[in-house]
């Protein structure tokens, strides 16, 4: 200011009062003072656009109208929204790391909550770096809702990362409309979080509602970090994190919600919700992650991160696989879940069509099992990775007797593997060359013939 007035671009008689007040350090007048007062609402939009937009102009409307028709107040489970909130307190878990040392961290909570009768419907949460989440955790959370209570009409989303393609894709595929919310205060999902963070301020490490509010936590769980402190002595584990979230939850569907709109129940509300059945085989159209892949054998195997620094290696075996070998597929899988995940093709293969469902495959890796359930993503079950692979080889054994008229010598003194490949040998002959990459079928069969057992899908765009 000072150089404009130098420069003589200041004309006006207020402003060259004032900076001449400045200069002799004289006090300013009250007549002058009241000139150049600037309007709180000015100020605060000249500072930030998108609080001042949220805050002066913005209004949320009427809640149980939003996403609607129009012609109506929304019924229960006819609208979901989601939302994520940081944590107000520090958790650790176990890692894969070498030296033992524990991941800690301020975990993500995402909630999946019913618009009309606050009912929270799926919770989750996402040990990512720096407080972040990505859409294929949206996806798990709202999924898992689909798998507890069925489909809703519409999903009130905001933009970002719920605004990512394969959320659209998804609720496209089962028939779900997006309706996209102005604003976070048109999701009722804020107003539960604050109940919840009010339950979760008794577990130890607990920061206060707002970033830098207990610098001496903020200070111990650098050193956490750095490796000078532990954070199982200062901080809670994952598992009294998720226990606390549990009981908080139950505690709000349960509790009696008053409002301008009335008082009542979320889950006496909830019980009247009427919604629809997801279709057969519905992961593979709300798959959180869908991966490109060549069939080897019995196996599909890719990898991804479970949280900062743990690359986890998918690895999922099915007997379905066993006719597309060397086949372009895509696997539909949850990468918080062990559930199985479900393939179809992604180019026309054997006379089926890009898209076409191929069967169920289940996960096998031992370490991405318990990273899963180290992280809170799934209960603690005890692993059946031997068992499941001794199935697979035992099938294929078994397709190849099927094909032979006649058992060697070997295999029925017990040489299982002479056994094996002389019957293979009698059955198809010598492959050539030129067709090295074609899918090889042990016994006449149809694309489909061991798939009985499976529902079926329609066969979806990829």
């Amino acid at each position: 200011m000072l150089d404009a007035w130098e420069a003589g671009a200041i004309q006006s008689p207020a402003a060259r009062l004032l900076l001449d007040r400045i200069q002799t350090r004289r006090p300013i007048p009250p007549a002058l003072r009241n000139q150049l007062r600037v309007a709180a609402p000015v100020f605060i939009t000249a500072r930030d656009r998108s609080l001042a937009r949220l805050e002066l102009t913005h209004t949320p409307g009427s809640l149980p109208w939003l996403g609607g028709d129009g012609d109506g107040p929304i019924v229960p489970g006819q609208v979901w929204t989601i939302d994520d909130g940081t944590i107000n307190a520090y958790a650790w878990a176990q890692s894969l790391r070498p030296d033992g040392r524990p991941y800690v961290g301020r975990w993500q909570l995402l909630i999946c909550v019913d618009q009309r009768s606050y009912y929270i419907l799926a919770w989750g949460l996402t040990a990512r770096p720096r407080g972040t989440y990505r859409a294929e955790d949206l996806m798990s959370v709202i999924g898992a809702g689909f798998h507890s209570h069925g489909l809703p009409r519409t999903l009130l989303l905001e933009g970002g990362i719920s605004a990512a393609r394969n959320i659209s894709e998804g609720a496209r595929r089962l028939g779900i409309r997006i309706h996209r919310a102005s604003g976070p205060h048109q999701k009722v999902a804020e107003i539960v979080f604050d109940s919840l963070w009010s339950d979760l301020s008794s577990l130890p490490g607990h920061v206060g509602r707002d970033r830098g509010q207990y610098p001496a936590v903020d200070a111990l769980y650098q050193r956490c970090l750095t490796g000078n402190a532990d954070p199982r002595e200062h901080f809670a584990h994952v598992g009294q994190l998720a226990g606390a979230i549990e009981r908080a939850v139950a505690r709000w569907n349960s509790h009696v919600v008053s409002s301008r709109y009335g008082q009542w129940i979320p889950a006496d509300v909830w019980r009247g919700a009427r919604l629809r059945q997801p279709p057969a085989l519905w992961q593979a159209l709300w798959a959180p992650r869908i991966a490109e892949l060549t069939v080897r054998g019995l196996m599909l195997r890719t990898t991804t991160q479970a949280a900062d620094g743990w690359p986890c290696t998918y690895t999922y075996i099915g007997e379905c696989l066993a006719e597309w070998q060397g086949a372009r597929v895509r696997l539909h899988h949850d990468p918080r879940s062990d559930a199985p995940a479900i393939v179809t093709l992604a180019r026309p293969s054997l006379g089926r069509p890009a898209g076409h469902v191929i069967g169920r495959v289940e996960l096998v890796d031992r370490a991405t099992r318990w990273a899963l359930a180290a992280l809170g993503y799934v209960p603690s079950v005890e692993d059946d990775r031997g068992g499941r692979v001794a199935q697979a080889q035992a099938w294929l054994y078994r397709q190849v007797r099927a094909v032979t008229q006649h058992q060697t010598r070997e295999a029925q003194a017990g040489d299982t593997r002479a056994g094996v490949r002389r019957a293979a040998d009698e059955a198809i002959g010598p492959i050539p060359m030129s067709e090295a990459f074609r899918p090889v079928t042990l016994r006449p069969v149809t694309p489909t013939e061991h798939q009985d057992t499976d529902p079926r899908l329609e066969e979806f765009e990829p």
